[in-house]
């Protein structure tokens, strides 16, 4: 079996600190990942279809539940899986996470290195269920 080579994750983030962090993350761990970084939902169409999304929730010019509903409603990412990256492990925001669809909620460390960890787990996730809607054996 042979796997895509290309893995396309779609980071939803409007701190440059948080995506300068993942963006270094991904090159060192997955650079078969290519990663685009949107700042609201206006921009995520513009973009491939990813495998995979990264919202964090520390949105400023858009509520992310808002963007994370929104996403559910749109036929082209409802198989899409949604990771929610936040910076504190808050019950009620994990809880609508959930409720929301989102598939997993990460905790983010501010240090390059603690991205490191999710980005080869998010790589690995995507990598065994591959592009929803495509065949991952060539």
């Amino acid at each position: 079996m042979t796997r895509s080579t290309a893995h396309h994750i779609l980071v939803i983030s409007d701190d440059s600190g948080t995506d300068r962090h993942l963006r270094l993350a991904f090159t060192r761990t997955a650079p078969e990942c290519n990663v685009g970084v949107v700042h609201n939902r206006k921009e995520i169409e513009a973009l491939h279809t990813p495998n995979l999304i990264l919202l964090d929730l520390m949105l400023a010019n858009e509520p992310p539940f808002d963007v994370l509903r929104w996403l559910r409603t749109q036929p082209r990412y409802t198989q899409i899986p949604v990771f929610v990256l936040g910076s504190a492990a808050v019950d009620h925001d994990v809880n609508q996470a959930y409720a929301l669809g989102a598939n997993s909620c990460l905790l983010k460390d501010p240090e390059s290195h603690g991205l490191e960890n999710i980005v080869r787990a998010m790589a690995t996730y995507v990598d065994l269920i591959g592009t929803p809607g495509r065949s991952n054996v060539a």
